[in-house]
């Protein structure tokens, strides 16, 4: 078994015991809205976003032709 196989599985078991000890619903309130969700696919969902997010900046100072520095901060 190769040490990236070993990694993924795991990390797959690890991910998998996070998930089944988080499942109590918790109550999530934004703005107008109200919902209750189990607390593993909030922490997913939050983590996707962030994902999301960091990729998108960093496409975006890609596009401006920057190296990825910003001078100005």
């Amino acid at each position: 078994m190769t040490p990236r196989i070993f990694a993924s599985l795991v990390l797959a078991g690890l991910a998998l015991a996070f998930v089944l000890q988080n499942v109590a619903a918790v109550e999530v309130r934004f703005l107008f809205w109200s919902f209750a969700l189990s607390t593993s696919l909030l922490l997913l969902i939050v983590l996707a976003l962030g994902i999301a997010i960091g990729w998108l900046w960093g496409f975006s100072g890609r596009r401006r032709g920057s190296s990825g520095s910003d001078p100005d901060l």
